[in-house]
């Protein structure tokens, strides 16, 4: 479980849009903190999923406590731009009348590729933040990326940078970034996809390009929302037997039966698309049924990550 899931202290959860990757996070999250690692999730937006996940309206640029071990944190340009400002000018007054002049801003807003260096640069950070006696001040950082194409072109700025400034300050960021996201001691990516054709579409090319465009090491790939598989032959054999009752309450149950095994019937070619297509090891995340998903639900989720994973270690 642990070669698995927590040898690297820089994870990226990246999917396309509405998959779960914040759920997934927050799981990872909730299971390395439970290890007594000191966890940190990154969003990359003002949505704030995570900390609703855990009862929480939201999170600011600072990071807040979720659980024992476990914070996070939203990750926004101009929180990132006064951080990294001040680092380099140190006087709050000389940001204000520089960075706070309308003239900049605008400047700063028409250049291309600025935010998405600023938000990438915070979340460098927390993998090198140190604390007070110098030790490293978070055990894991796991960063709930952007949606798919997004998140691709995000990691592929410091490339980028570097093609356009061999040296200098910015050079030595983008050096420093990139170095970072293709160190397979330090980070993975893991792929969150559902088993329906678009998503497992871009799931598949996403790998490709996480791996051959940008060079970095892929890990595990969560698939979310598989539905419960209820055909074993037993279930089937009574099945049979009761099929003509005209027993109101049971023909309900048939009928919820087959409405359960035509729905994953109908998942079970994206599944084997994505076990054929990804060379790495795929978690199956079962169908969630809560209403309000939260706590109990993501409790329920880390213990069966952590059983599939277990099972796949062993065989």
């Amino acid at each position: 479980m642990d070669e698995q899931l927590l040898s690297k202290r820089f994870v990226i959860v990246v999917g396309k849009g509405g998959v779960g990757k914040s759920t997934v996070a927050s799981t990872l999250g909730r299971i390395a903190a439970s290890r007594g690692r000191r966890t940190v999730i990154a969003e990359f937006s003002d949505s704030a999923s995570v900390p609703r996940l855990f009862g929480r309206s939201s999170a600011g640029y600072k990071p807040v406590l979720l659980e024992k071990n476990l914070f996070a944190l939203c990750i926004r340009p101009e929180p990132a731009l006064h951080e990294y400002a001040l680092r380099k000018i140190r006087f709050e007054s000389i940001y204000r009348l520089v960075f706070e002049n309308t003239a900049v801003r605008r400047l700063l807003r028409a250049i291309p590729g600025l935010t998405e260096l600023l938000v990438l640069g915070k979340a460098f950070d927390l993998e090198r933040e140190k604390n007070v006696r110098g030790d490293q001040a978070w055990d894991l950082v796991i960063v709930d990326a952007p949606s798919t194409g997004h998140g691709v072109n995000l990691f592929r700025l410091p490339q980028v940078l570097l093609e356009l400034v061999q040296r200098g300050p910015l050079a030595d960021e983008a050096r420093a970034m990139r170095s970072l996201i293709q160190d397979k001691t330090r980070t993975v990516v893991h792929l969150v996809a559902v088993p329906e054709e678009l998503p497992v579409q871009e799931t598949l090319e996403l790998a490709e390009a996480v791996k051959t465009d940008l060079g970095m090491h892929l890990g595990l790939g969560f698939v979310n929302r598989v539905w419960p598989d209820l055909a074993d032959s037993e279930s089937c054999d009574v099945l049979e037997e009761v099929r003509e009752t005209e027993e109101p309450d049971l023909v309900k149950a048939i009928a919820c039966f087959d409405h359960l095994q035509d729905r994953r019937r109908a998942q079970e070619p994206h599944l084997d698309v994505l076990r054929q297509g990804l060379e790495i090891p795929l978690v199956p995340v079962s169908e969630i049924f809560d209403v309000d998903f939260g706590l109990d639900a993501l409790e329920r989720m880390g213990d069966e990550v952590e059983r599939r994973i277990e099972k796949q270690e062993k065989s």
